[in-house]
């Protein structure tokens, strides 16, 4: 029997059970457990912290100090209310969120997946189609997530940026493009462009066969 929890409120009183103090290595090991919470671990742990270093001055009953974390993460959860789940269930997480909440710069995992800032921008906002399976799976390594996840978190339904809506007149074209045109649109050197060009000839090649 799979006892393992699904709700944050479970996770939370799981963490809460386990861990002793907050720490960068302690909320990493979590959302690699829950990724779907990210968001809602890292709002807890940020309060955890200041509460912690709070601590030092003031001396704080430790079950205290734990109820008062848990009792802000669950007000935080309140307030976002079943609109907030449901969009987590739904894969509407957003793939800046996820970098973010593993310590990663839009730079950092850009270059380490060989691609641009802009390319990455494209697949948050989920305006790429036919993605290679080598992306999803060196990203899903990246933030410590399934190959599956991954790519339902940046392909679906294209995402309105703020700005845009507020610049659009009238009804916004969100427009997508395939990432192998994509790729030969940016600004990429010619030898990552021909890198991917490759993998991607390889795998339609494997899908033929």
């Amino acid at each position: 029997m799979n006892t393992q929890p699904f709700d944050l409120d479970d996770v939370l009183d799981s963490l809460m059970v386990e861990e002793s103090k907050p720490s960068y290595t302690v909320l990493t090991r979590w959302i690699a457990k829950y990724p779907q919470f990210s968001k809602e671990l890292a709002d807890f742990f940020a309060v955890w912290a200041i509460q912690a270093e709070r601590s030092d001055e003031v001396e704080i009953d430790s079950e205290r100090l734990s109820n008062l974390a848990v009792s802000h993460a669950m007000e935080l959860l309140h307030r976002r209310g079943t609109e907030q789940k449901s969009a987590s269930k739904s894969g509407s997480v957003r793939l800046f969120t996820a970098i973010a909440a593993v310590g990663k710069t839009i730079q950092s995992a850009a270059a380490e997946l060989e691609l641009d800032s802009e390319l990455l921008k494209k697949l948050d906002l989920r305006r790429l189609t036919d993605l290679p399976g080598r992306l999803c799976e060196a990203a899903s390594e990246q933030l410590s997530m399934s190959a599956e996840a991954y790519r339902s978190m940046v392909v679906g339904q294209p995402v309105i940026n703020a700005s845009a809506h507020h610049k659009a007149k009238g009804k916004l074209s969100l427009t997508t493009e395939t990432f192998a045109h994509a790729v030969e649109r940016s600004s990429l050197s010619d030898d990552k462009k021909a890198h991917w060009a490759s993998i991607i000839a390889a795998e339609k090649g494997k899908r033929n066969e």
